[in-house]
């Protein structure tokens, strides 16, 4: 079995389970992650306030918060922001759509 073979159902799974009926009856994110949120955002992502204030509200209703989580330690971590982790990449394609609507 190669690689892409093992990788795909993976993928497919994260993004499964980040979009499971569970995912959506999200409780609410901590402070300490909405400030962590907007840090990035705003400041490394350089978008306005609004829009990241809007993403955020969009991502509450598909990102639990342990992915939310695992996608600000991997992009404010001092490493190099880039991951291949299946649920880490999920968040991030959920992140940029949520991010890409809030801005038009």
């Amino acid at each position: 079995m190669t690689s892409a073979n093992v990788t795909r159902p993976a993928a497919v799974l994260a993004l499964a389970l980040l979009l499971s009926p569970s995912a959506q009856a999200l409780e609410a994110y901590s402070g300490e992650q909405t400030r962590q949120f907007m840090d990035w955002c705003t400041g490394k992502a350089s978008n306005s306030e609004t829009a990241c204030t809007c993403t955020l509200k969009r991502l509450a209703t598909t990102v639990p918060p342990a992915a939310l989580t695992a996608f600000l330690a991997d992009k404010s971590g001092g490493g190099s922001g880039f991951s291949m982790s299946t649920a880490t990449v999920a968040t991030a394609a959920l992140v940029t759509d949520s991010l890409t609507a809030c801005l038009k």
